[in-house]
This record gives C-alpha cells, structure tokens and sequence, in this order.
C-alpha cells in the first residue's frame, strides 16, 4: 500500500507543476511547498518504507543476522536517503527557472525518479503471485538489495549527472509512427507484466544518467584524440 501510495504521489507532483505553469500561477511560495511536499512523499515516505521492508525481515530471521549490525547500517542508509532528497530538492529550488522550456533536463536523478524507482522495485520483490519470489531465499535477497539501491539512488540524486524530462521530452509534441508503434508495445508489457515491465523502465531511466554520461566522456575522448592525431599528420 505505501509504494502504491508513493506512486499516486509521483502523478500528483507531475500535475501540480505543470498546471501552475499553464495558468501562469507559479510563485515562490508554492515552489517552496511543493518541494515540502516532495520531501515527505519522495524523500521520508521511501525511508521509512526501506526501514519497514527490511528491518522486519531481519527481525523475523534472527538466526541468520544475529551478532551482526546490520540493522543499524539500514537505519543509516535510510537517513542518508532522506537526507540526499532534500539536498536534491533544495538544490532543484536554488537552480529552478519557472519558464517550461527550461524543464528539459534534470540535474540529479529527480527524488520522485527515485521515489518511484524503489517504490516499483518493492512491488516487484513483494509479488507473492510469483512462485520464486515467495520463497524462502528471497526474502534474504530482498534485505541486501533494497538497502543497496536505496544507497545507489540516494547517491544519484545529488550527483550531477543529466537525466531527462520525461513529459516534456518523450510525451509532449508530435512523434513518429515508430515512437507510437513503441508506446503501443510498452503498454501492453505494462499490462501483462505490471511490477516486471514498471521495474525495468525505472532502472533503465535511472541508469540512462550515469551511462549517457560516461558514453559523451568516451565520445569526447576519443574527438580529442582524433583531433590530435590529424594535426600530428598535417604536421
């Protein structure tokens, strides 16, 4: 219930924003509350969902993590996230231009990406309609990997990598057959295969930062050396 919750909440904060733009009733004051909001839904409400999810796992397998500190390490990483979201969205206030066409890119993974990411991630590993996910081992599984990724996109949100605007990139404006052709194929993934299919697009989206980044450093690189290598042969 609270990921779904936290779901419903990524809606509501692609709404809001955009509907203060289209009736040109962007202000300070409401830039600030809305970043309170976010800070709740996407930055304490994921926290305590990780505590949750993982704590009483630990706590029902005692012979397992007894003697060691494990519990411990997942009550810091829960603040480190929260901790991470809010550096992200006060961040995003300083940097924020109201004018849409300055809403392209994000700087950092946006905390509702990450948000949504851990929320579609929790959905997937508590899906006991799937017979090997509801075994024993998985439980063990799913109390190392949340942890590991609440970390992973607490780490991502203050980081500088560029991510994409979704709605205003690959939603808004006219697009190809092709684009649609797509659009029609990943809907239908999301309705035979909700959790799976909505857990892999988050990952892809949340890996696309630090993939496209380091493909334009390689890029780059390799232009340098490209470049030098002609002046060397010109010379």
């Amino acid at each position: 219930i609270a990921a779904w919750l936290i779901l419903a909440a990524l809606v509501c904060d692609m709404l809001d924003g955009r509907l203060a733009r289209m009736t040109r009733r962007t202000s300070d004051f409401g830039g600030q509350l809305d970043s309170l909001c976010d800070v709740i839904s996407f930055g304490v409400a994921p926290a305590v969902l990780l505590l949750r999810a993982v704590v009483m796992t630990m706590r029902a397998e005692d012979s397992l993590w007894q003697g060691i500190a494990v519990e411990r390490i997942v009550w810091a990483i829960a603040g480190v996230y929260m901790a991470c979201a809010t550096l992200r969205l006060a961040r995003f206030n300083v940097e924020n231009e109201p004018d849409e066409s300055s809403h392209m890119h994000f700087e950092g993974l946006p905390s509702p990406g990450a948000a949504a990411t851990f929320a579609a991630v929790v959905l997937l590993l508590t899906n006991t309609d799937v017979a090997w996910l509801s075994s024993a081992w998985m439980s063990t599984a799913v109390s190392i990997a949340l942890p590991v990724i609440g970390l992973a996109l607490a780490l991502l949100m203050v980081s500088r990598f560029s991510y994409p605007h979704l709605v205003n990139q690959y939603i808004r404006g006219k697009r190809s057959f092709g684009y649609l052709v797509c659009l029609v194929v990943v809907i239908l993934l999301a309705v035979w295969e909700p959790f799976a299919t909505g857990t892999v697009l988050a990952l892809v989206y949340v890996l696309s930062g630090p993939f496209v980044s380091a493909w334009r450093r390689m890029r780059r690189r390799g232009g340098k050396g490209e470049a030098a290598f002609t002046t060397a042969r010109s010379q």
